[in-house]
């Protein structure tokens, strides 16, 4: 099933400026998750930044783009075993959730479990996502597909979530988002 933006909820998890640079390409993920929460906004997709209570600081540009960003605490590895963080996700009404952030076999993968239990369609964007390690972030994206949650990556999300080349200010946002030109302000 292809991404419906009227339907979709962007989780961003556990990225906490302490915890980052131990993730592969560090840089590269908080740039890719700025990107996502920037084409959330600009696609009135409800973004949650679920913070994991022991690994430190968030990173509160995060929360730049919109005052209507929500954001937890968390203790559990799962958004959705965590009673607040359930409760904002459950607030959104929307029914497609796409995970990105940390750590791939960790919080995303249990995650995506937990919807994929409660029968809610859930996305994982494989180039947003890291790990401490590429074998888990590579064996969680697989173990995730065979359960059947959908990896797909940033570029599809933009796509899908525009659906056609006539939305408008296409090629504003094709400017902005694609192609490697994304610069933050």
């Amino acid at each position: 099933m292809l991404i419906k933006r009227n339907e979709a909820c962007l989780i961003i998890s556990c990225m906490q400026k302490e915890f980052l640079p131990t993730l592969i390409q560090a840089q590269k993920l908080i740039d890719d998750c700025f990107w996502l929460i920037d084409f959330a906004c600009q696609m009135d997709i409800p973004v949650i930044i679920a913070n994991h209570k022991k690994l430190g600081d968030p990173i509160k540009e995060f929360l730049s783009f919109s005052e209507s960003i929500i954001s937890t605490e968390m203790t559990t590895f799962s958004c959705l075993e965590d009673e607040i963080t359930r409760k904002a996700i459950e607030s959104t009404g929307r029914t497609q959730f796409l995970l990105a952030g940390a750590e791939t076999h960790i919080s995303i993968l249990q995650s995506a479990q937990s919807f994929q239990e409660r029968n809610i369609k859930s996305y994982v964007i494989a180039d947003a996502s890291s790990a401490r390690s590429e074998i888990d972030h590579d064996v969680a994206l697989k173990r995730m597909t065979l359960w059947g949650v959908p990896v797909l990556t940033k570029e599809m999300v933009f796509f899908e979530c525009l659906g056609q080349s006539t939305y408008p200010n296409y090629m504003d946002l094709s400017l902005k988002f694609l192609d490697q030109r994304y610069l933050r302000h």
